[in-house]
């Protein structure tokens, strides 16, 4: 099996219904800025007289520039329109290939990606089946047991105020007497 990156926009469909993407767990919300393992698994269904036999992950669009993929054990790293691909060689019919994969960090926001199968020729993807999902990265809410704690901090800053004030105010006075 070999392992292609494509870092322009190049997918193009098919007419005909040979493969199908068989699983694509990418969750449809995650916390931002946290690592987001997913898999994607193709199935060659039908003989077919194509070069090759790939399956592949695209970022579609979202608001980061680039993101960082993890695939297999290696890091691409996609811009909108690019993806990556996985393929075999030699297709024969009941061909399965699966990639496993990591995001590793998202902004905030709404973000599209795809799963295809099909073939991969001169640097475009040529896709029979495609299954799309949208992923909204949502910010972590704020930690709500903080507030205690700021607030019993923020009473021991007010009571140690007061006592440093009072220490000082002593400390005068004794100098005052003093003379």
């Amino acid at each position: 099996m070999s392992l292609a990156v494509f870092e322009v926009p190049t997918l193009r469909a098919l007419a005909g219904r040979w493969s199908s993407v068989t699983s694509f767990t990418l969750p449809s919300r995650v916390d931002a800025g946290v690592e987001v393992p997913f898999a994607v698994a193709g199935h060659l269904d039908a003989s077919t007289d194509w070069p090759n036999f790939a399956v592949g992950f695209f970022y579609i669009e979202g608001p980061m520039a680039e993101i960082t993929l993890e695939v297999d054990g290696r890091i691409y790293t996609l811009r909108p329109g690019g993806g990556v691909a996985k393929y075999t060689p030699s297709p024969y019919p009941c061909t399965t290939i699966s990639l496993d994969c990591k995001i590793k960090a998202l902004d905030a926001g709404i973000y599209y990606f795809c799963a295809v199968t099909g073939y991969v020729e001169a640097g475009t993807f040529y896709y029979d089946d495609r299954v799309d999902k949208t992923v909204e990265s949502v910010a972590p809410p704020w930690p709500w047991w903080l507030l205690p704690l700021g607030a019993g901090l923020g009473i021991l800053a007010i009571v140690g105020g007061i006592i440093i004030y009072e220490e000082r105010r002593r400390q005068e006075l004794m100098l005052l007497m003093m003379r």
